[in-house]
């Protein structure tokens, strides 16, 4: 009977020391998540994107502005409980860009630590879930456009992170940028598009995209992947100084009411501005990007 009881006695002890190392990781894994993200938001607070001009939206999750003021509940699915704006938190303006769902059904999701660097991002389903931002101040202008991402499916076409919702037809009055299929990024203007060659989707990768448009230098297009330069392979007859004529019902994540297709992975942050930025400015963000976002420059 001795034996018996000292023998529970031990199994409760051991059932104890169990729930106190769980505990114990449980809080370290908090406490790790929490640095991560304080390091994020004091990156994001002193990044060059602030002291560069042109901004014409800033969007990304870290920061408490970026939903309110209120750091949201995770909720991976999105829908009811999802983002219904996203915030632009471009210090140079008071009138501020911000991404806007249509409906509660179109809310993406959001989650802490699921995705790119273990940092907050908004998950995007594939299926009905996007945003709108207003797009118009990109009309006959040169633009810098940079996008932290990591898709999650290498399955259909025309997966792009920014697109319209208006339909497709009219060239040059809709920008695209993202997965054109598995193997190939595209950078569009509707029936003005460029196709960059990437390997085919197996398993998520993060990924940092940088565009500059310049109408008036001789090679008004470039593209970088993680830093580097990539080829422009020209679809169709594209002319590559043309600037967007119009850009009305902007998206994040959906592509044309005709096409009606989703972007399906997480998005970390989206930069643009309104002109052509110097390399050096664009080297200083993709930097920024890098550090903030752990993803390796090339």
């Amino acid at each position: 009977m001795n034996k018996k009881a000292f023998s529970l006695i031990e199994l409760s002890i051991v059932i104890l020391i169990i729930g106190i190392l769980i505990a114990g990781v449980t809080q370290s894994s908090r406490l790790i998540s929490r640095m991560r993200l304080a390091a994020a938001r004091s990156l994001t607070q002193s990044s060059p994107v602030n002291s560069i001009r042109d901004i014409v939206g800033w969007f990304e999750t870290t920061t408490e502005k970026s939903f309110g003021g209120n750091e949201p509940e995770e909720d991976f699915d999105g829908g009811s409980g999802g983002i219904s704006t996203w915030y632009d938190i471009n210090p140079q303006t008071t009138y501020p860009n911000n991404a806007t769902s249509a409906s509660t059904t179109n809310n993406p999701g959001y989650t802490k630590s699921e995705s790119i660097g273990y940092l907050p991002t908004l998950r995007f389903n594939g299926s009905d879930q996007y945003l709108m931002f207003d797009g118009t101040t990109l009309a006959n202008s040169n633009y810098s456009i940079f996008v932290v991402e990591q898709r999650t499916t290498g399955d259909g076409d025309y997966k792009y992170m920014i697109a319209s919702a208006e339909p497709a037809g009219v060239p040059n009055q809709l920008l695209q940028v993202g997965y054109r299929n598995s193997s190939t990024l595209t950078w569009g203007q509707f029936n003005n598009d460029y196709n960059i060659d990437v390997e085919a989707y197996s398993a998520p990768v993060a990924r940092i995209h940088s565009l500059v448009f310049n109408s008036s230098a001789a090679t008004p297009r470039f593209y970088y992947l993680n830093g580097i330069s990539q080829t422009l392979n020209a679809n169709d007859t594209p002319d590559p100084s043309h600037v967007l004529d119009s850009y009305t019902n902007a998206t994040f994540g959906f592509y044309g009411t005709d096409q009606n297709v989703f972007y399906q992975g997480y998005i970390g942050e989206i930069i643009i501005f309104s002109r052509a930025l110097k390399t050096e400015e664009r080297l200083a963000i993709e930097a920024y990007l890098g550090k903030k976002w752990g993803i390796k420059l090339n």
